[in-house]
């Protein structure tokens, strides 16, 4: 009888230490999971972040090409307005119609 009261105690005892070993396992598992899955949100920030970096330079060089290209027009703008204001009216006498002359023979340049 002490052998059956034994051998139950022990059963009883085993039991309770595989379902103290299932509860760690599965604790284990879901701990595992979150890192797993932060693990992966990190990877998507970096990979997020790292696409940002370079869509951001690439921007960069793209406003610096427009600038540039805007400044040299500007300049060619400024160049033209300086002829422009310094030419002499062709007609002392009539501001209109050396104005006029000005634009006619603007636009014929631009023709060219």
């Amino acid at each position: 009888m002490l052998l059956g009261i034994a051998l139950a105690l022990s059963m009883l005892a085993n039991v309770a230490l595989f379902k103290m070993r299932d509860r760690a396992l599965m604790r284990v598992a879901a701990v595992t999971a979150e890192r797993d899955q932060a693990s992966a949100a990190g990877r998507q920030c970096s990979d997020a972040t790292r696409r940002l970096r370079d869509e951001t330079n690439e921007r960069i060089r793209e406003v610096a090409r427009a600038t540039a290209s805007a400044r040299a027009l500007a300049r060619r703008a400024d160049a033209r307005a300086d002829v422009t204001l310094s030419t002499r009216p062709t007609r002392q006498d009539d501001s209109c119609a050396s104005g006029l002359a000005l634009s006619r023979s603007k636009l014929l340049e631009r023709k060219r």
